[in-house]
């Protein structure tokens, strides 16, 4: 009886126990003019299928009724670092450019909830 009540405490917990802000590992298709500060916002399965194809529909990473994805798409330096997090009810993006002379292709993506604000930061090293 125990073993069964702890099952379905979990399942119930398990909406309330996903983080609010998550990264994905899925890597997108760029935009026609990639940019860390403009992400492509993705509010449905069918834009996700146009970006990731059917990876992200497949295996339930994102509850489309409560959440979205940010796929960030850009080419700069290797070093780039790009982190999300929660602060006051805003998640705010961390984009820290790299100081290294070469390009790289990068793409993040995350999930954040539908009502959610955000902004993006920039640091520098």
């Amino acid at each position: 009886m125990m073993h069964m009540l702890a099952v379905v405490l979990l399942f119930f917990a398990s909406d309330v126990l996903r983080p609010s802000v998550r990264e994905v590992p899925l890597s997108g298709k760029l935009s026609d003019e990639p940019s860390v500060k403009k992400p492509v916002v993705i509010t449905t399965p069918e834009e996700a299928e146009k970006v990731y194809g059917n990876r992200i529909l497949k295996d339930g990473t994102v509850d489309f009724a409560t959440e979205q994805i940010l796929c960030f798409g850009w080419v700069s330096s290797s070093g780039d670092v790009l982190t999300a997090k929660m602060e006051a009810g805003e998640v705010v993006f961390t984009y820290v450019p790299g100081i290294t002379r070469d390009l790289f292709v990068h793409s993040k993506s995350f999930v954040i909830p539908k009502t959610a604000k955000w902004r993006l930061i920039t640091k520098f090293r």
